[in-house]
């Protein structure tokens, strides 16, 4: 892996014994390096956790199956000791392990039952807000049911407007998260964010984290008071009281630097994690004592398993479905308001396996089709009416959800879309505009590749209608459909557009293709050259072949001197003028990039030489300082770091690829030889003499620690003297 294959060798990726590691974190943190195109940039990881993953199921799961079998039923040890934050932890065999598959035959008794699989939404981020009293945060969470914090996350850092967060970019906010809540040091939060640890986007991680706690200045005060207390005093509590004893602070002695930023770490989040835990097992014990108030027994209703915070219970079919969830609702989403936190709400799943549970997409219910649902059965109870039964409740359960989607997506086409600069509502006039309705394409979503489609169609038709016609828009097999694509040939003839990049000029074209998603183009390439009978009849078939991949429309590529270098006569002109630059009066090379490009970073990276090492290398060579700006201001300096003048030529070379899109081929080798020509002659010879430079070193670096180590003494003493 890492000689003959090339993967980073980082510091932390060594054993104990100081070999490389290719332990489950090494892995994971290897997985996420990307090309300067986004591609994987070290595929054979993935085989090796798969590798991995398998033989970890055989030994503790699947190859242990056969002796823990008891006539057809796995029981499972749990135990609440097992967890620091107070989790119930599972055991012999753990199910906690298990991957989809096995989880396909973890099945209710017999068909009499259904699964109910249910887990708290966001419950730690509602929590974290109300424990630290984040008003905006809890307010967030008050005023709107389906509230995602992910979103709010990176909208508030992003400074974008909620709306139009994607789900790629809710990913990233999910990160930041957990990266920055939970204390992920600045290379791992890097690694997660960008595939990238170079010294830059460590810088840019850390930047994100600044950006995120002012967004939430209660929440980052909370933490390190919390981080604080549990340094002064050795233990964290939750908010009920139950103390976590943190060992890192329970000697007397010195603490090592890592060692006290591990127990702050685990001091912060127990608050919270922890208080989570105590939430989950008095919901859970409220939820037998509700049930059996009812008058369900285990016959009846029976909590099959707990896993994380989800718990899957077993559910009569005589029971009606979103009765029995009105009941898990009452005994799980416990009001805590008077402690100022916001509600807690469920997510809810009826299925017929644990599998089932995992499939949020198709079978969760929205809170709000819950919250429609709970009226109609507490009016039918106090009419005196029996409440209906299902022989699939799973069936009717996703119909019910389909429909209520389906119906959403209707409103909220009528309502339009949120004006960013004004904020007043605008009418949707075109496809296109569709975009800037997020909660419209969260319910769009649930419908995948034929998404687009499903939107019109409502926009054209009855919602109920589009329901009973799913099977027929997933094959592009409509009224509507056909029509589109008739709509869209008149266009092309009319303008003779002879391809696709003459399409592209055509809005109104574009704008109809919507309907097709992903497949617009390729749909655009075929009505050009065939007629809107044959793409009609054929489309759900071509788009179904196994070599078939959707047509991917590309901008050309800029060239030298064409639109990027404007006024300047060439590309060298523009980069020299625009992209790098010198300040005479800070001593600094100034970088100008417009987007992350980890391939470029990566080899910059390579080229600063860290302060104590310059004795290593010629005294009359020229070095600088070195900063790197973005087009929206921000910007991020390396100060213990310098870059030599020699490395200029390689940097200019380095930009002019990055404009116009080329690759870095050999750029790696111009380093090693500009690197090698300004070492010492007898550090390139080996007979430099090192003695010197270890001592130089290692004082350098006590220098800071002492620095560190006076300031933690203070502020020690301070805390003392508080109390």
């Amino acid at each position: 892996m890492f000689d003959k294959l090339g993967c980073p060798k980082k510091e932390r990726y060594k054993t104990k014994k100081g070999n490389w590691g290719t332990g489950k974190d090494v892995l994971k943190d290897i997985a996420k390096y990307r090309d300067k195109d986004g591609n994987v940039k070290y595929p054979v990881v993935k085989y090796l956790q798969e590798q991995s993953k398998k033989q970890k199921l055989v030994d503790s799961f699947y190859g242990k199956i056969p002796e823990m079998i008891t006539e057809d039923y796995i029981f499972a040890s749990n135990s609440q000791m097992g967890t620091q934050t107070g989790r119930i932890s599972n055991s012999k065999p753990n199910l906690q392990q298990t991957e989809p598959t096995s989880r396909k035959y973890m099945i209710p008794d017999s068909d009499e039952y259904y699964f109910l699989v249910c887990d708290y939404s966001q419950v730690e981020y509602r929590i974290m807000a109300g424990l630290a009293g984040e008003k905006k945060v809890v307010d967030f969470f008050t005023d709107d049911a389906e509230a995602d914090y992910h979103i709010m996350a990176y909208s508030n850092m992003m400074k974008k407007p909620y709306e139009d967060v994607t789900s790629e970019e809710r990913s990233t906010g999910k990160v930041l998260n957990f990266g920055t809540s939970y204390g992920l040091e600045d290379a791992s939060l890097a690694m997660n964010l960008y595939g990238d640890d170079s010294r830059f986007s460590q810088k840019k991680a850390a930047q994100a984290r600044k950006d995120y706690f002012d967004g939430v200045p209660y929440i980052r005060d909370y933490f390190k008071e919390k981080q604080d207390e549990s340094e002064r005093k050795g233990y964290s509590k939750t908010m009920f009281g139950r103390k976590r004893q943190i060992l890192e602070f329970s000697g007397n002695g010195r603490v090592s630097e890592y060692r006290r930023a591990s127990g702050r770490r685990k001091g912060g989040n127990h608050t919270v994690q922890g208080t989570a835990a105590d939430i989950l097992k008095m919901a859970m014990a409220r939820l037998r004592e509700f049930f059996r108030r009812e008058g369900y027994y285990e016959d009846m209703v029976r909590l099959v398993m707990n896993i994380h915070d989800e718990v899957v219970i077993q559910v009569h079919k005589s029971i009606n479905p979103y009765y029995a969830v009105k009941i898990v609702r009452e005994a799980m989403e416990i009001d805590f308001s008077k402690y100022g936190f916001p509600p807690l709400y469920i997510g809810a799943i009826v299925g017929y396996s644990w599998f089932d549970g995992q499939l949020d997409d198709d079978l969760e219910a929205p809170v709000y089709l819950l919250d429609e649902k709970q009226k109609e059965i507490e009016e039918m109870l106090e009419r005196g009416e029996e409440l209906p039964t299902y022989d699939d409740p799973r069936a009717v359960w996703k119909r019910d959800i389909d429909i209520f989607s389906l119906r959403t997506i209707g409103e909220e086409y009528e309502k339009g879309y949120k004006d960013k600069e004004t904020g007043e509502m605008k009418e949707i006039k075109h496809n296109e505009d569709i975009h800037f309705n997020g909660r419209l394409l969260n319910y769009s979503g649930r419908f995948g590749d034929v998404s687009n489609a499903v939107i019109l169609e409502v926009v054209n038709g009855d919602y109920k209608e589009v329901y009973d016609n799913l099977g027929n828009i997933e094959k592009y097999k409509t009224k509507l459909s056909k029509k589109t694509m008739k709509d869209m040939k008149k266009i092309i003839e009319k303008e003779g557009i002879e391809s696709v990049d003459a399409a592209v000029e055509h809005f109104p074209l574009v704008d109809k293709a919507y309907y097709f998603g992903d497949h617009k183009w390729s749909v655009i390439n075929w009505l050009v050259n065939e007629s809107v009978e044959d793409v009609y009849e054929n489309l759900a078939d071509r788009i179904n072949e196994e070599e078939y991949e959707p047509l991917q429309y590309e901008k050309p590529v800029k060239e030298e001197g064409k639109d990027i270098t404007g006024e300047f006569e060439t590309i060298k002109d523009y980069i020299k003028k625009k992209k790098i630059r010198y300040s005479r009066k800070t001593d600094q090379i100034r970088i100008y990039m417009e987007y992350d490009d980890v391939e470029f970073f990566k080899y910059l990276d390579s080229m600063l030489v860290a302060i104590p090492t310059l004795k290593l290398f010629k005294e009359e060579e020229r070095h600088y300082g070195m900063v790197l700006y973005y087009e929206n201001g921000e910007k991020y300096s390396l100060r213990e770091y310098k870059l030599f003048k020699k490395f200029l030529p390689i940097i200019m070379e380095m930009m002019r690829r990055h404009i116009i899109g080329m690759d870095y081929n050999g750029i790696a080798e111009k380093i090693e030889e500009v690197g090698t020509s300004l070492l010492k002659e007898s550090v390139a010879n080996g007979t430099y003499e090192d003695k010197k430079f270890v001592e130089d070193e290692e004082k350098y670096k006590q220098n800071k620690k002492g620095k560190k180590r006076k300031k933690l003494s203070k502020y020690r003493k301070k805390m003392a003297s508080n109390e």
